[in-house]
């Protein structure tokens, strides 16, 4: 991510979108991007654009990227020049790049600190605290979440204010989730629930992780239930990585349920999806899940899937990664 935080993962930021929504959305963006009197302007829409087609259209969102930063350089539009980095190191994290871009989001926390942008600083907190997640750091991402919504508190409520306080409690709800704080993760992705209801991008999104705390309290069918909604929803939309996330947490339910058929369905589901979004960490977990799955029955099959595995945690955790990582860690406690 991480749409997605990621999604959180991904993970992952601002505007809603669909399969049929988004098409209008980006062809009623592209309108005002042709029309727009003024280079401000200009750059938000671009920065707009760019969240839009991560998910769907990764050419546009690199094109879309470049243009918007380029153009917010030239016109030291700090403000733009912020948000285009924001969405640029989402696109990083996806691709497991997770150093590079604390290296970027480090240098742009501290212009928003200066220049006392709010907004651009909730936005970068939070996408450092999921690039954390990236890392399954999760106390260090939720330390970022919880900063992230004490900025943004003190911002007027606007559309894109509300998107983003929004994504905030899904972010804090999910890291609680993993740190099997189950009473926090429930009030806070319960709260994403409610939220994201008329959403047709993140409703999926918080269904998924919402079913998953419901899961570990014991509430199964409500979490099968919800997960579903999930996967149904994600299929008609094109949205791999909501998906390839989905089809890994049901797999691990079914894994828990004890239905063999049933885990080695989604995972393989997952894994496709994964593969054909470049999501690593997808692909990661997926291939794990089927090695032990055919381990007892199938060692050859099982070792190809766990070569995989190896494979995609090598480039996302790498010597040479983790180096860079301590750097931009480093740099930043010095600072």
């Amino acid at each position: 991510m991480m749409k997605q935080f990621i999604k959180i993962f991904l993970l992952l930021l601002l505007p809603v979108f669909a399969s049929g929504q988004t098409k209008y959305e980006i062809d009623n963006l592209r309108h005002e991007l042709a029309i727009a009197k003024d280079d401000t302007s200009r750059v938000l829409i671009l920065s707009d654009l760019s969240w839009m087609c991560l998910y769907l259209d990764y050419v546009s969102y690199e094109k879309y990227c470049r243009e918007g930063l380029a153009l917010a350089q030239k016109i030291n539009f700090s403000k733009g020049e912020i948000r285009i980095q924001n969405q640029i190191c989402t696109g990083l994290q996806i691709q497991s790049e997770v150093p590079k871009s604390f290296e970027i989001l480090f240098k742009e926390l501290q212009i928003t600190e200066e220049k006392r942008y709010l907004f651009e600083k909730a936005m970068t907190l939070n996408n450092i605290g999921n690039g954390y997640y990236f890392l399954s750091d999760f106390f260090k991402a939720l330390t970022f979440y919880r900063r992230a919504n004490q900025a943004i508190e003190g911002t007027q409520n606007k559309p894109e204010v509300i998107e983003l306080k929004n994504l905030i409690c899904l972010n804090i709800g999910q890291s609680y989730n993993e740190m099997n704080q189950l009473d926090s993760a429930f009030y806070y992705l319960q709260e994403s629930y409610k939220a994201t209801l008329n959403s047709e991008f993140w409703h999926p999104v918080s269904l998924y992780l919402f079913s998953d705390c419901l899961f570990k309290r014991g509430e199964h069918k409500k979490a099968l239930e919800y997960i579903h909604q999930s996967l149904e929803l994600t299929d008609k939309s094109g949205d791999r990585f909501t998906n390839a996330d989905a089809c890994t947490y049901i797999a691990r339910f079914f894994k828990e349920l004890s239905q063999p058929d049933s885990v080695i369905y989604y995972a393989k589901k997952g894994l496709a999806n994964s593969k054909a979004a470049d999501f690593k960490i997808g692909i990661v977990k997926t291939s794990k899940l089927l090695a032990e799955l055919y381990l007892p029955k199938d060692a050859k099959v099982a070792n190809a899937y766990l070569q995989l595995a190896m494979s995609a945690n090598d480039e996302i955790y790498g010597a040479k990664k983790v180096q860079d990582l301590q750097k931009a860690i480093s740099d930043e406690q010095e600072r």
